[in-house]
């Protein structure tokens, strides 16, 4: 158990770990504004009402 908790604290760990969530925003980002072109227009209007409210719709 030792071995893991010294991979993960290395500087390749943390470098690893990072990207990880880097990658795994980026694709959820993705997938949001994907779902968003799906919803019928009135689904649309809401969901980036609340995402503005959230200040998280930035396109």
């Amino acid at each position: 158990m030792t071995a893991v908790w010294e991979l993960l604290l290395s500087p390749w760990g943390l470098a690893a770990y990072a990207a990880f969530w880097a990658l795994k925003l980026l694709c959820g980002a993705w997938v949001l504004r994907r779902a968003l072109t799906l919803l019928p227009d009135a689904g649309r209007v809401w969901a980036e009402h609340k995402l503005g409210l959230l200040r998280l719709r930035r396109w």
